[in-house]
């Protein structure tokens, strides 16, 4: 099943139903540190490709009065059509970019890259060990799409670290300190398995 989702539509003139091209639209959500945009084509269609998640729509054309559609929740597919209206009119501002999460504390997170050929590598697993934990007990993880990881809430001490993907040979660190209140980076270069480049 795709990570990813499909957001398109067609705007239209509300009086004569033509197509409008050249619809500025712009989608944005909560996260992203700016909307994405485009352009609606000749046949006024428009369409991105994002995550599962709930949007805020804007479509602008001089000779228009501006449009904004907030909470507009998209799954596997969501098609949303609009009509403009002829006329002039302020264009609306898009809700406020949220400032970004603090940083983790107590935390060992990172990126988990090819030793070559530097690309990302998701879906790693990582495994944190320490004295710190309980007995025979270690943390896992699984790096993201963009192969992010973090291990979050960590005792402060001494980890050993291990990283396991799929074509690569198993990677080991040690010597990893966490400090209570900070958050350490470990970015991890994997080298592929022999045979594999």
């Amino acid at each position: 099943m795709s990570a990813y989702s499909s957001l398109l539509g067609t705007v239209t003139d509300s009086t004569t139903g033509a197509p409008l091209g050249e619809v500025f639209v712009q989608v944005w959500t909560e996260g992203m540190t700016a909307p994405a945009t485009t352009y609606t084509n000749f046949d006024g269609s428009y369409s991105f490709v994002v995550f599962p998640g709930t949007y805020a729509l804007e479509f602008t054309l001089p000779g228009y009065v501006p449009l904004m559609i907030q909470n507009v929740a998209v799954n596997v597919q969501k098609v949303l059509n609009e009509a403009l209206v002829p006329g002039e009119g302020p264009i609306p501002p898009f809700p406020p970019v949220p400032p970004p999460p603090p940083p983790p504390v107590n935390a060992i997170s990172g990126t988990v890259t090819n030793a070559n050929t530097f690309s990302t590598i998701p879906y790693a697993l990582l495994t944190a060990e320490s004295p710190a934990l309980p007995p025979n007990i270690a943390k896992g993880v699984l790096a993201d799409e963009q192969g992010h990881y973090q291990f979050l809430d960590l005792p402060p001490g001494t980890y050993e670290l291990y990283c396991d993907a799929s074509g690569y040979a198993e990677y080991q660190q040690s010597g990893i300190v966490v400090t209570a209140g900070e958050a350490t980076v470990v970015n991890i270069a994997m080298e592929p398995a022999f045979g594999l480049r």
